[in-house]
């Protein structure tokens, strides 16, 4: 039936990734639950249209300002900071590369900045927009995802992910973490809370955070203050999510960028050839995982 194969969907997104050793609840025990938090929906998506993408471009953050696109790519010796023609050649406009010894990662933007995570090397690089860097900050452990939380209600700050379950607020003038909260789905059979590991580039959106999970063809829609994992978007619709990759299984799924302004969505990934703009979820269209 549709909601056994959608339980099979989602079970397999997790139970197929086997979460590294910081990505469970630590010494805590698993979120109280209450009798509201229910499991995670699926929401199946839809392709609008499709552009160039850089096949070499190993895509680890992505995100549009003011009509641009500006993406970070990761490995040693090819990671940069690059603008590109995202409606057209897929090309870079203009880059800046990282010393060799740099993996870049995630990207971010505040005020006149960029902000470039690094995987495995402990710092943040901040540019500003000519791609001249500014500053150096160090950053606790592995740098995966990163993007800006700003309203008109509350301080800016960005959120982080390393990979684990964990999400880090940062503070925005020091990029130190202020706190932490821990990603889980709610069981559709058991009722039980389990972490959501490999939480990997994300992009804020509409008051919900987006989170690529490495590895899988799904989006996670996570409530940051809970933690809790409301949608899974379904993007096996996507062709290079159902072939095997020739250079190796680490070209997933990975880039979220939102045009706020045009109100358009854009996924890639990890030197996929194609950008893709998808629709922007229903959430009353999602599909139920519990039993009816």
């Amino acid at each position: 039936s549709l909601v056994l194969a959608s339980v099979a969907i989602l079970y397999g997104v997790y139970l197929a990734l086997a979460p590294p050793p910081q990505s469970d609840f630590g010494n805590k025990s698993q979120p109280t639950l209450s009798k509201e938090e229910e499991a995670p929906l699926l929401c199946p998506m839809k392709i609008l249209n499709t552009f160039p993408h850089d096949d070499m471009a190993f895509t680890q953050g992505l995100l549009i300002h003011d009509g641009r696109m500006y993406e970070s790519t990761g490995l040693y010796g090819d990671s940069m900071l690059k603008e590109i023609d995202y409606l057209e050649s897929g090309k870079a406009m203009r880059e800046t590369k990282l010393n060799a010894k740099y993996f870049g990662e995630g990207l971010a933007i505040h005020q006149a900045s960029f902000y470039q995570l690094t995987w495995r090397e402990g710092l943040i690089f901040e540019y500003d927009f000519d791609f001249n860097k500014k500053s150096e900050y160090r950053l606790q452990g592995e740098g995966w995802g990163l993007t800006t939380i700003s309203s008109g209600t509350t301080t800016p700050y960005f959120l982080m992910t390393n990979g684990s379950n964990v999400l880090s607020f940062l503070d925005v003038k020091t990029l130190q973490p202020t706190r932490h909260v821990e990603v889980y789905f709610v069981d559709p059979q058991g009722g039980k809370a389990w972490p959501v590991s490999h939480l990997n580039e994300i992009e804020f959106i509409d008051g919900r955070l987006y989170a690529n999970i490495w590895g899988s063809d799904k989006i996670a829609v996570i409530d940051i203050e809970s933690g809790r994992v409301t949608h899974m978007l379904d993007l096996s619709v996507l062709p290079e999510t159902n072939k095997k990759s020739s250079t190796g299984h680490e070209d997933v799924l990975n880039g979220i960028a939102f045009d706020a302004s045009s109100r358009r969505l854009f996924v890639t990934g990890k030197r996929w050839s194609r950008l893709y703009e998808v629709e922007l979820p229903d959430f009353s269209k999602c599909i139920e995982l519990g039993p009816s």
